[in-house]
């Protein structure tokens, strides 16, 4: 398979789904800590937060929306090719 150039944040599962919710989940628990005035978060405080973020954002239901959201399953090339031709300059 050739992927276009730069386009292999579109076909990546993994990327798609899992790790932008588990950066997303992140950010909340972090500003959770900001919020009650902690300006710097120790390890077992970032650690914590790591482990609740991951749990939400590792499920069943955001692994296989990764494959659905890159088109891999179901095979579905048109996704990805569709999401790499309207982000190209006129």
């Amino acid at each position: 398979m050739i992927l276009p150039l730069h386009s292999s944040y579109l076909t990546q599962p993994l990327d798609v789904r899992v790790f932008s919710a588990l950066k997303k989940y992140m950010t909340v628990e972090i500003d959770l800590l900001t919020e009650m005035g902690i300006t710097r978060i120790q390890k077992v405080e970032w650690l914590t937060a790591f482990v609740a973020a991951h749990d939400k954002a590792l499920s069943i239901k955001n692994i296989l929306g990764g494959f659905r959201g890159t088109g891999i399953h179901p095979f579905l090339p048109t996704k990805v090719l569709r999401r790499v031709t309207s982000s190209l300059p006129p």
